[in-house]
């Protein structure tokens, strides 16, 4: 392993779920100021006063989607030598992987079908923050080298 893969896994294990959790966190609250009125409850039930246990949650389960993803960049990252094709390889390997890994979620939902495009809109974008916020840190601290032509 290249030090450079292995602070692809460690950054996005170490961080990507806490970027992760805050844009759930975030996404949540604005979709719910904007759905719900009436009778109907929100979609995450107390957001405002549990966002601890959210991003506790989001480190348990955005571990494992955090090393796959990453795993996935780093094995398409030989095929993307531009850093602008690698930023936008991570956020949507990062929002495809969450979605896969945490669609139980999603599928497990009785409200209906308003709310599952919700909550897997929250995912994806979760995902997708994460990812794309992994990478550039890696990108910024350990840069890809270039490659030698000739």
């Amino acid at each position: 392993m290249t030090p450079r893969t292995v602070w692809t896994i460690l950054t996005s294990l170490a961080i990507g779920p806490a970027f992760g959790g805050l844009t759930f966190i975030v996404f949540a609250g604005i979709t719910d100021a904007m759905t719900a009125q009436g009778p109907r409850p929100t979609t995450v039930a107390g957001v405002d006063d549990y966002w601890p246990i959210i991003l506790i949650g989001a480190y348990v389960l955005g571990a494992i989607p955090a090393v796959l993803s990453a795993s996935l960049m780093i094995y398409v990252t030989r095929w993307l030598p531009a850093l602008w094709q690698r930023l936008i390889a991570a956020p949507v390997i990062g929002a495809l992987v969450s979605l896969t890994l945490l669609a139980f979620l999603v599928f497990t939902d009785p409200e209906g079908a308003v709310d599952d495009l919700m909550i897997a809109s929250a995912i994806m974008l979760s995902g997708a923050v994460a990812g794309l916020a992994s990478i550039a840190i890696v990108e910024l601290l350990h840069p890809l080298p270039a490659r030698v032509t000739g």
